[in-house]
């Protein structure tokens, strides 16, 4: 046990040493390759699960606008009815665009077709000439003009040429002390007034 033994030795104790090393590396790289490994299926899990959940809210969200809409369509439907039976219809007239919107029953009070778009030129011209034509113009200037809503009995010439009584109901909507639109119903009275 001299050098030789010292030597031999110490060349075993380091090769021992690195041998141990190298194992501790490798069982290290498969614990964390595990790890890894684990950490991945997790991952997938909660993806998986967030998925699902994302996947059953989004079901329950879509069951839940059927359910709204289908009550919107039936609340509509029974409005449509009410107002044709009423004959009551709707109106308005955005200011800015010049646009105006009828809806199905003031379509059919002035007896046009359903695809029939007024006009701001020629919807005034239904209303009969003379005290009629002249109450809608000044009411409809100063609704738009100072926010004055109005309520008017007026005669009417229908599309088809038949003269009717009509209640014209107006309101304006105000931005900014713009007016917007102005909006309202409209009703044949004409079996009020006649009968």
């Amino acid at each position: 046990l001299t050098i030789n033994g010292i030597i031999e030795y110490n060349l075993i104790n380091r090769n021992a040493v690195l041998f141990g090393i190298g194992l501790e590396t490798i069982f290290f790289s498969l614990a964390l390759a595990d790890r890894i490994n684990s950490m991945r299926v997790e991952k997938e899990s909660a993806q998986n699960t967030l998925l699902l959940f994302t996947q059953e809210q989004n079901q329950i969200l879509e069951k839940k606008i059927q359910e709204k809409t289908q009550d919107l369509i039936h609340t509509s439907e029974m409005l449509e009815m009410t107002s044709d039976i009423a004959q009551v219809g709707g109106w308005e007239f955005e200011v800015v665009s010049q646009k105006i919107i009828w809806s199905s029953v003031t379509k059919k009070i002035h007896e046009v077709t359903f695809d029939y778009l007024p006009q701001i030129e020629t919807a005034i011209n239904f209303y009969k000439v003379g005290n009629s034509r002249e109450l809608i113009s000044e009411a409809v200037n100063r609704c738009i003009n100072d926010g004055t809503g109005y309520e008017l009995e007026l005669q009417l010439i229908t599309a088809k040429g038949n003269e009717i009584w009509v209640r014209a109901i107006g309101q304006a909507d105000f931005e900014n002390g713009i007016c917007k639109r102005i909006f309202g119903t409209f009703q044949n009275i004409t079996k009020e007034i006649l009968f």
